[in-house]
């Protein structure tokens, strides 16, 4: 599962955030805008994904990681192939709103969530190998969308990442599995159960019926010895 999750985070990095630098200079060209009007756009998605964090905290603590990290894939695949066909400011900026609202659903966040309600002893091995793996988001998707838009342009460049995106639908589920418990199951089940757990406790030992007898019998010859026996 922490393979699964370290590359979707990988192709979403690559695909929503770091890929927008090699596309600047195309599509100021191709566009006529200024490099502050494109990157105004790219602003406005990652505030409508700080914004999108508590809803998707919200579903996560209902509902799991799987519907919220498969929706959003989805969205991010539709947005990006709408980036490619972007042909003016308002439709580029409406794009990039799109594609803030999936990385709310589909970037480190929730990723970090499902690995904290699903791994205990081995938490923070998973947390450092989803962490390195999609570290090497830049160094992939930066040269890589460089070379795509060399050899196909920068709109068919982008239909290509939109089908790399896509990739991530398929694979999300499989990694989210339906029984991954939710983040408020996950809290309820901590407090639940003890620090410390206890050892069983063992039934008293039942005595031997001959114990037993020879016990009444020592009892009652005590007490006929006198009064102050008993």
């Amino acid at each position: 599962m922490v393979w699964a999750l370290a590359v979707t985070e990988t192709i979403s990095y690559g695909v929503l955030y770091y890929s927008f630098a090699a596309f600047l200079l195309p599509m100021q060209r191709s566009l006529g805008v200024s490099q502050t009007t494109l990157t105004g756009a790219f602003s406005l998605g990652v505030l409508v994904t700080g914004a999108g964090a508590v809803p998707a905290g919200a579903w996560l603590d209902c509902c799991g990681a799987r519907g919220l990290m498969t929706a959003g894939s989805l969205l991010a695949a539709g947005c990006v192939l709408l980036w490619a066909h972007a042909g003016s400011v308002l439709a580029l900026y409406l794009t990039f709103a799109g594609i803030g609202l999936a990385g709310a659903a589909v970037l480190y966040e929730p990723a970090y969530a499902t690995i904290n309600a699903y791994f205990d002893s081995q938490r923070q091995q998973a947390l450092l190998t989803l962490t390195m793996v999609a570290g090497l988001a830049s160094t992939i998707f930066v040269p890589g969308a460089a070379v795509l838009i060399t050899h196909l342009g920068w709109r068919h460049a982008l239909l290509v990442l939109a089908g790399v995106q896509a990739v991530t639908v398929v694979r999300t589920p499989g990694c989210c599995g339906a029984g991954l418990p939710t983040m408020a199951g996950s809290a309820t089940a901590s407090a639940a159960s003890p620090a410390c757990p206890q050892p069983p406790r063992r039934a008293p030992a039942r005595p031997r019926r001959g114990q037993s007898m020879r016990s009444a019998g020592r009892s009652r010859l005590s007490c006929g010895r006198g009064p102050s026996r008993c």
